[in-house]
């Protein structure tokens, strides 16, 4: 992995960073370096706020509950990475709580929430207190907790921040939402993201989107677009090199009608018209 020297800053700019740093996230973000593909190994490149990114995290300062469906790719994961940790190191006593998919799944988020502190400059970094392959202590009482769905994941937990990611391959989302909704109420605030899964067409998470706004939740959608760099030429050529279609529109899908929808292999019905009467029925 290669990585890039850091000028050390003067001391004035240390207070200034500092101060601004804790006070505002986008601040934050532009001392966030994460990892990325880069030739045959990773590097490590500075986060870049592209104007999607900066929407979410307008967002973030204003919304208790999120639910964001998305493409793939689109450095969502590595955002909200940054956002467990600017939460657990500056506010504290938070409980910053990672619902994943399966254990692999957890410990790979926590690992990218470990390596935004990491790669943070010294003077921006709170020290660890304790450390393992579910957590995150940091001095003054800020955690990040990450766990597998399942059956009673986030049962015991009051969190001050919940990240439910790729919800929508979730097993026990349904029950994990409902153990991990009244802690939020309290005070705390949820963002469900995910990709489509293209084995549901009705699943919690999609009927959670769909209700949207009218559940509460602010309803976040971006596709395969939003990415620098990515228009229909390259969506031709990525198509192409798919083994997989149907899996690859619901993984780069151009409007939320395309990521909700059942891919073309498997649908029996007119599913614009199902579309049509499902939404009839919500109105």
């Amino acid at each position: 992995m290669t990585t890039q020297t850091v000028p050390k800053p003067d001391y004035d700019t240390v207070i200034f960073e500092q101060a601004e740093a804790k006070l505002d996230f986008a601040s934050f973000l532009r001392h966030v370096r994460i990892e990325e593909a880069q030739g045959d190994g990773m590097g490590v490149v500075p986060f870049s706020l592209w104007p999607h990114l900066a929407e979410v995290v307008q967002l973030l300062g204003l919304e208790k509950l999120i639910v964001w469906m998305k493409a793939r790719q689109i450095v969502a994961t590595w955002l909200l990475a940054g956002y467990c940790v600017w939460t657990a190191m500056y506010r504290p006593s938070s409980v910053v709580l990672l619902l994943s998919q399966g254990e692999l799944e957890a410990q790979e988020l926590l690992r990218r929430c470990k390596a935004v502190w990491r790669l943070l400059p010294k003077h921006l970094s709170v020290s660890l207190e304790r450390e393992s392959g579910e957590r995150l202590d940091f001095q003054g009482g800020g955690r990040i907790l990450a766990l597998p769905s399942t059956e009673k994941a986030g049962q015991s937990f009051t969190a001050t921040l919940v990240i439910v990611d790729e919800a929508d391959f979730h097993a026990w989302f349904e029950t994990n939402l409902a153990a991990v909704k009244p802690t939020i109420d309290a005070g705390g605030q949820l963002v469900v993201v995910s990709t489509s899964n293209e084995k549901t067409i009705d699943s919690a998470f999609k009927r959670l989107w769909r209700a949207a706004p009218g559940n509460g939740y602010k309803p976040v959608f971006y596709g395969w677009r939003v990415r620098p760099g990515r228009d229909d030429t390259w969506y031709a050529m990525v198509k192409a090199q798919a083994t997989d279609q149907a899996l690859f529109g619901k993984h780069y899908p151009s409007t939320p009608q395309e990521a909700l929808s059942a891919p073309q292999s498997i649908r029996a019905f007119d599913v614009e018209a199902l579309d049509r009467m499902r939404e009839d029925k919500l109105k």
